[in-house]
Parts: structure tokens; C-alpha cells; sequence
């Protein structure tokens, strides 16, 4: 979120207005809460499913990491995961404190 320009976003949607934008989604935020939400119920499923379905917390992050696997190195394919990229690219503004490995 913190990362990507307006300019940058009305490249990537082929080119529409700042006024457009605005409309569209309200703020650079929202547009980040929307596809956040998008990726949940579609390329996040696999690993929401792992974490809800499990009976233990050990087997819940055992069954997310194994998801997690097995959707990113499928070819063709983004390596990572949008919900952690943006949280680790927002932690400042969450006033979130990561400590380096």
C-alpha cells in the first residue's frame, strides 16, 4: 500500500484518472482492503481452509504451511503471499515493530 504511487496504480489499471480512481475505490487503502479480500476467497483459500479446518493450532500452521507450498510453486505462478508482503511492506503504519532476523 505504502509502496505503490497513484501514479503507479493508474498505470497498472490502464490509465484512468486520479478522479476514476477516487471513485473506484475511495483511497489507496481501500483498494488494498478489496484486493486483500479478493485474495482471501481466491488464491488465499487453500491456506484460510488449512488454518480453519485443523484441530490444533500446531496442525492448523502445519496444514498453512504445507498449503502455502504447494500454491506457490505451482509455474507460472507469483512466489509469496500478498496478505504478508503487505503487512510486512505496512508495518510502519500499523505501528508494528519486526524484528530482524
Amino acid at each position: 500500500m505504502e509502496g505503490a504511487t497513484l501514479t503507479g496504480l493508474q498505470e497498472a489499471m490502464g490509465g484512468i484518472a486520479a478522479p476514476s480512481f477516487y471513485a473506484a475505490f475511495g483511497s489507496k487503502e481501500e483498494l488494498f482492503r478489496e484486493a486483500a479480500e479478493l485474495y482471501s476467497r481466491t488464491l488465499g483459500t487453500p491456506m484460510m481452509k488449512a488454518l480453519a479446518e485443523e484441530p490444533t493450532a500446531r496442525a492448523s500452521m502445519e496444514a498453512l504451511l504445507q498449503a502455502s507450498v504447494e500454491s506457490f510453486r505451482k509455474p507460472g505462478k507469483r512466489r509469496g503471499c500478498l496478505l504478508v508482503s503487505g503487512a510486512i511492506n505496512s508495518a510502519s503504519a500499523l505501528n508494528l515493530h519486526i524484528a530482524p532476523t
